[in-house]
């Protein structure tokens, strides 16, 4: 299987050090290059060290096909 990415969207907010991220794309199977076109949408969660902020944990809060 591969996960091609097509469209990629992130809503950030520094003060609760958190980002939603919606991918739209499509996974397809090698094997006969069957494609579904599908959504995945993460939050991820930060901490800041120094300049750089550092992903400390993420939860997949959906994933489905369109």
């Amino acid at each position: 299987m591969e996960y091609r990415i097509d469209e990629m969207t992130v809503y950030h907010s520094v003060e609760q050090e958190s980002a939603f991220i919606i991918m739209t794309g499509s996974t397809v199977n090698l094997y006969n290059n069957q494609r579904e076109d599908n959504q995945i949408t993460l939050e991820l969660f930060f901490q800041q060290e120094g300049d750089w902020w550092k992903v400390t944990d993420f939860d997949q809060l959906y994933a489905g096909n369109l």
